[in-house]
């Protein structure tokens, strides 16, 4: 996991473009820094996400 900071609130679409080098064409989801949640197991929660996600 990685993440860049937003130095400003310019909107969420900024976000992407701020990280768009580091995405390429590689599946991405965006978490607001204010909605990120954590806790025990919490990976395994996104691994099976990332797992059902189709493109």
């Amino acid at each position: 996991m990685s993440y860049a900071e937003q130095k400003e609130p310019r909107g969420i679409a900024e976000a992407f473009l701020i990280g768009a080098d580091h995405i390429g064409n590689d599946p991405s989801a965006l978490i607001l820094g204010d909605n990120l949640f954590h806790g025990a197991g919490f990976w395994h929660v996104l691994h099976r996400a990332a797992g059902s996600v189709q493109g």
